[in-house]
């Protein structure tokens, strides 16, 4: 026997303890003509699953970048919080991980140095070269470099930024949501938050406007926590690997979130 002579005994006296149990609840629902078989507990365990999923208890803190999921993909998010499953490892993820590090140690050598330095083109360049030799695995040597080039082309490698890696934990209602912004920069209108992005861009409209929900969160916590009314206050993704940069006029207030909040909770 698969599950040994004592156990395989052990589970067939448990099977037919279930078996009673649906039989003594048929009874007493006067379901007197039918026993359950195995599609009627199939179908049981499915609704079982379905009202836990609807009834998950939803955290109080929530990650910006974890917001979209919520809120267009609540029944596949239950399922990950109710069965959590370790996530495969990707070369890519680890190198954008080194590329933010490293946009953060970018701005603040140039704050520390732009007093005495004479281009803020050739001092970038300068420090992005002494960053991809202090890169310790050649697996992402390459592809750092590659990033920190493209950045070089965009309309940001001759600026410095008002703030780099800032916190923001805004609360609305019972959350708080953790808003973690990569740079700010000024503007002649006011400021624009900038997201760097090492992954692949959005391939269509409906992905685009999923993820700009991140840039709606993270504009409305910058402009709380200026106190600057929010049209002061733009927000775009740039996907460096691509050179990309997606910008919206028309990212939801803070009204406007709270309302997809709303569809979750309820």
């Amino acid at each position: 026997e698969p599950l040994g002579q004592v156990h395989q005994q052990r589970v067939e006296l448990a099977g037919q303890d279930v078996l009673a149990a649906f039989a003594a609840q048929a009874l007493a629902s006067q379901d007197l003509g039918r026993q359950p078989d195995i599609i009627d507990l199939l179908i049981a365990e499915r609704d079982e699953r379905a009202r836990a999923n609807q009834e998950i208890q939803l955290p109080i803190r929530i990650n910006a970048s974890g917001f979209k999921d919520y809120v267009t993909k609540p029944d596949k998010t239950a399922e990950k919080m109710l069965r959590p499953m370790p996530e495969e490892p990707y070369k890519a993820t680890r190198a954008g991980t080194i590329f933010h590090n490293m946009m953060e140690e970018r701005f603040a050598h140039l704050a520390r140095t732009l007093a005495t330095a004479d281009n803020i083109d050739d001092l970038g360049l300068e420090i992005a070269a002494q960053q991809v030799e202090s890169v310790d695995l050649e697996a992402h040597r390459q592809k750092i470099a590659e990033l920190q080039e493209n950045f070089a082309k965009s309309e940001w490698a001759n600026q410095q930024p008002a703030y780099v890696e800032i916190e923001i934990q805004l609360a609305i209602e019972n959350n708080i949501f953790i808003c973690k912004l990569d740079a700010v920069f000024e503007t002649e209108t006011g400021f624009e938050v900038v997201d760097w992005k090492t992954g692949v861009s959005p391939k269509g409209q409906k992905e685009e406007d999923e993820r700009v929900l991140q840039l709606a969160l993270y504009r409305v916590a910058f402009a709380a926590l200026k106190g600057l009314p929010l049209e002061q206050v733009s927000a775009c993704l740039y996907y460096v690997e691509e050179n990309r940069v997606i910008r919206r006029t028309n990212l939801d207030n803070q009204q406007q979130l709270l309302e997809r909040w709303a569809k979750v909770t309820e």
